[in-house]
């Protein structure tokens, strides 16, 4: 199953293997415990974050369209909390992994499924129902792609 999923988040181009300092990978709970990960090198940080949220399923997705919402938000100083997307849903933004493994669920949204990483720039989408979290990160990338299209909208008006 790991396998099939890592190939569903590569096809969709969910992954910049441009950016090979990044975690970028997919994470499956095992029944027995502790989780399977492709690639098997990711991230201990990402694993950790995984289980200690109880993530059942978790991928990172770093495309174009995510470098130009964390070039937005990176000039913004200021910490923000989440954004509005285009639909009015929000998308937490939180400042790193190591703050996702500290602050755990007391701050992170776990039913929001999904949350932009600012220094790592990635987005770490995650469901209970591995059948659903591939829909999930469509759904979540349209909506991102939605939100960058206004951002360059708004840019040409200025």
């Amino acid at each position: 199953m790991i396998k099939f999923l890592y190939g569903k988040v590569s096809a969709n181009g969910w992954f910049d293997i441009n950016q090979p300092e990044r975690p970028l990978g997919v994470l499956l709970r095992q029944s027995s415990g502790g989780y399977l990960t492709e690639p098997k090198d990711l991230s201990r940080l990402l694993v950790q974050a995984a289980d200690n949220l109880g993530f059942e399923v978790a991928f990172t997705i770093s495309t174009d369209a995510t470098e130009a919402i964390f070039d937005v938000i990176k000039d913004n100083n200021d910490d923000i909390p989440d954004i509005v997307l285009g639909d009015g849903s929000r998308l937490q933004v939180i400042n790193s992994m190591t703050d996702l493994v500290r602050v755990g669920l007391s701050q992170a949204g776990k039913y929001q499924h999904a949350a932009l990483l600012k220094a790592e720039r990635i987005v770490l989408v995650w469901h209970d129902d591995v059948d659903k979290v591939l829909l999930h990160a469509a759904h979540t990338e349209e909506r991102l792609l939605g939100l960058v299209s206004s951002i360059r909208s708004g840019k040409k008006k200025r």
